[in-house]
């Protein structure tokens, strides 16, 4: 990926890339970099020279939010939706109640 720089541009070599992506388990770091790119495409008066370019990348990484961690699950909603299932009926129609109950004391 090449960095539009002050004079010139940057390359971000793989193996740079591959180091980012182990430092920053929780940062997407290429959807980073890209977006990292699109400002300095973008804010051309604000380029950086290319030596400054590995700094600029890691103040712009450090500040970045790490990815959401979406929940997988193995088991799947009772008949009622309850997720976890109910384990018998009895306890369904108790959560049914509590539930039913609970929004009646909303209004």
């Amino acid at each position: 990926m090449d960095f539009p720089c002050e004079r010139g541009t940057w390359d971000l070599s793989d193996e740079q890339l591959a180091q980012w992506q182990i430092i920053y388990p929780d940062v997407d770091v290429v959807s980073e970099c890209r977006k990292a790119w699109a400002w300095c495409d973008a804010n051309p008066r604000n380029r950086k020279k290319a030596t400054g370019m590995k700094r600029f990348l890691v103040n712009w990484l450090n500040r970045a939010k790490p990815m959401r961690k979406v929940e997988t699950f193995t088991e799947k909603p009772d008949q009622y939706g309850h997720f976890p299932p109910c384990q018998n009926m009895q306890d369904c129609t108790r959560r049914v109640l509590a539930e039913a109950r609970a929004e009646r004391e909303k209004v």
